[in-house]
């Protein structure tokens, strides 16, 4: 069977609903969640005949089930399937997570699918069983257990299980699933169980209630001896109660905003399967013609980044009614709505619902508004997911003076963060030089340039965006010392391809300040007396000013393509070519210091050659990254371009299911730019 990813989505839905296979047989090892903690889910099929019982597996590690052949697995933009062999039948199994990011009522809903269609081989009697471990519903086992049920909906059962302490909007920390919500199974038969009952299971009887061995909720289908073949499905779901805590709101998921309960929503997404299939199936269509003239690496990059790129996102009405959509910044702090993953995961959303980047966007600038931040820039985050409540970046975690409470959970302290968003002007909570002025201020206006058509919401921001403009002005063409968004070899001097940015940034900001009724002359001026001066410093251009011989994958120069700001327009080839002659194995370093890449960028360099061919090359290094890296975790994207390996830091490996990964759309975002390609969107 031939590998195609690092590591399978099984049900994939938002930050804390997000299981993956890390192998390419499934029953070799455990479901785990994102970050690697197992998150045990036992697929069983049970064989009985006049010579006995038997029980096979087709996913996780089930003890007293024989694990079935994987012969084939296919991924599609939101479908894992896997084609399974035994003795008895054969199985195709297919585990969808509905993530069209045009649809918010199907992308917010909280249920995932598990269907099957079962091929006897012989006239057997066959149930089919899916159970979720308790290991589910917790991430340090609470106290007083877990609690479980199962109740009567319809045409099907429902089993749930939650902690029983729902210590809602316990902690706010990164890698970790929540203490608090409950998950759900719902299927013709459900139980709640142990690891006992399982096993009586396995042997043909019936699962009898406990939890003398981890508790277990299950689902179950039973058909006769018929040796006819059987399909069916099962969902899957994690209602979080309450989702995002937003500068003193309580806010629950998008999907509740119809009013209905968590049953509700069960019972409304398996009578509408067939409707959201053929979405869903429609979609993978749609990418798959968009993507065919760059073939299959490129279709799988794509495949690879979807699923995740909205799953690491939680989508959420405010009390105005806005949508928002926030992102967890997943393996780096956690922070929340973090502009600088925004800003590279833009082109997914610009591509298929821009109105889903003003909801990545609305968290930074309502948080630039308040007192606290009386600074020239803009913000880097909104605070730690799933907390909305001000910038936690740069805190200055003080061990002594009046904010001495400030949570450093780095050290182990994994609470609640403080309220910076309600902190008087002048608090002086942050440090400067853990601040990304430059960067930040750069990414906004570039964004809002782009959204420039939606007038009502660049008019509401314009003089937050003028204030941000001013200061790219006034911090001068040649930035000082700072962080950047690559800030994994720490701050940089005269950082060309920041000043690109801040370039760009000023010449987007000036074609939508004319645009909304201002003079924009000045800024457009600015920004070309920049490009003037780093076109200076030669082709390819350096990693800094005056470092001749040096280069850097200059991929913030697509932002000017996108734009049409024209500013670096007779050296996007040269730079392109100069990526695909410093490439490794897997990809372009990101510049002369390190051997390390990211593959976002990395797309987004791609983008800048109209070529096909080169863009297929740098495709197909991208693919084979999928393929051969040793790190078996969600797509990671930093990771060692000659080796393959995933990055680590602090002892552990970094950006694993990172939203950035949208990025990887930024050479359909350009063909539908050029007018390559058919494409439509629809409104939210």
């Amino acid at each position: 069977m031939q590998r195609k990813l690092p590591a399978y989505p099984i049900f994939v839905k938002d930050p804390y609903f997000s299981l993956w296979s890390p192998s390419d047989d499934p029953t070799a090892s455990n479901v785990v969640f994102w970050q690697g903690d197992e998150k045990p889910v036992y697929g069983v099929v049970v064989a009985r005949g006049e010579k006995g019982v038997r029980a096979y597996s087709f996913l996780g590690k089930a003890e007293g089930a024989e694990p079935m052949e994987c012969r084939e697995v296919k991924v599609t933009a939101f479908s894992t399937v896997y084609e399974s062999e035994c003795a008895d039948f054969s199985l195709r199994a297919e585990f969808l997570s509905p993530l069209p990011p045009d649809d918010v009522r199907v992308f917010s809903g909280p249920v995932c699918y598990f269907t099957y269609e079962l091929r006897p081989k012989k006239p057997l009697a066959f149930t089919v069983g899916l159970f979720l471990h308790e290991r589910n519903v917790y991430h340090d086992r609470p106290a007083q257990g877990v609690r479980g049920d199962v109740m009567r909906c319809g045409k099907y059962e429902t089993a749930y299980f939650g902690s029983d302490e729902q210590r809602v909007f316990a902690h706010t920390a990164d890698m970790r699933a929540a203490d608090w919500g409950y998950m759900y199974i719902a299927a013709p038969a459900c139980f709640v169980t142990d690891g006992k009952g399982l096993a009586r299971f396995l042997s043909g009887e019936a699962p009898a209630f406990g939890e003398e061995d981890g508790m277990l909720i299950g689902g179950a289908d039973a058909r006769p001896a018929d040796g006819k073949a059987f399909s069916g499905t099962m969902a899957v779901a994690f209602d979080d109660v309450c989702s995002v805590f937003y500068y003193g709101q309580m806010l629950r998921g998008a999907w509740t905003s119809g009013g209905g309960t968590i049953l509700d929503e069960i019972s409304s997404a398996l009578d509408g399967l067939e409707g959201v299939r053929e979405q869903c199936r429609a979609f993978d269509e749609k990418l798959k013609a968009l993507s065919a003239p760059y073939g299959e690496d490129y279709y799988s990059v794509l495949c690879a980044s979807l699923r995740q790129a909205m799953a690491a996102h939680k989508a959420v009405y405010d009390g105005k009614g806005r949508l928002l959509f926030l992102s967890e910044e997943c393996g780096s702090d956690g922070c929340i709505a973090t502009l600088d993953v925004t800003y590279p995961s833009m082109p997914l959303f610009l591509l298929f619902a821009p109105e889903l980047v003003k909801g990545m966007l609305y968290p930074i600038l309502d948080f630039a508004e308040m007192p606290v931040w009386d600074y020239g820039f803009a913000p880097h985050d909104a605070g730690v997911y799933p907390y909305c409540n001000g910038q936690y970046y740069g805190v200055k975690n003080a061990a002594e003076g009046k904010y001495r409470r400030c949570v450093d959970y780095k050290k182990g302290n994994h609470g609640v963060l403080p309220h910076y968003y309600l902190y008087p002007a002048g608090s002086g909570l942050y440090d400067f030089s853990r601040q990304m002025p430059v960067e930040e201020c750069g990414n906004i206006l570039i964004l809002a340039s782009l959204l420039s058509d939606d007038k009502e919401f660049v008019g509401r921001y314009l003089p937050l965006l003028k204030k941000w403009a001013d200061y790219l002005v006034q911090a001068g063409a040649v930035p000082e010392n700072q962080l950047c968004t690559d800030d994994f070899a720490g701050h940089q001097d005269k950082n060309v391809n920041l000043a690109v940015k801040a370039a760009v940034a000023l010449a987007g900001f000036a074609a939508l300040f004319e645009e909304n009724g201002g003079d924009g002359s000045a800024y457009r001026k600015e920004a070309e007396r920049r490009a003037a001066l780093i076109k200076a410093e030669g082709s390819p251009l350096p990693l800094s000013f005056g470092d001749k011989g040096t280069y850097g994958v200059k991929y913030n120069l697509f932002a000017d393509k996108l734009l049409g700001t024209g500013l670096f327009s007779d050296i996007y080839e040269a730079e392109a070519d100069c990526c695909l002659a410093h490439m490794n194995r897997y990809g372009t370093p990101l510049d002369v210091r390190k051997d390390y890449g990211k593959s976002d960028w990395l797309m987004w360099a791609a983008a800048l050659t109209d070529d096909t061919d080169k863009r297929k090359t740098f495709m197909a290094a991208l693919g084979r990254y999928l393929r051969e890296t040793p790190d078996r975790i969600p797509f990671g994207d930093w990771y060692d371009t000659a080796a393959g390996e995933a990055q680590k830091y602090g002892g552990g490996l970094m950006f694993r299911n990172r939203s950035v990964q949208g990025g990887c759309f930024a050479p359909l975002l350009m063909d539908k730019k050029s007018g390559r390609g058919a494409f439509s969107v629809k409104k939210l």
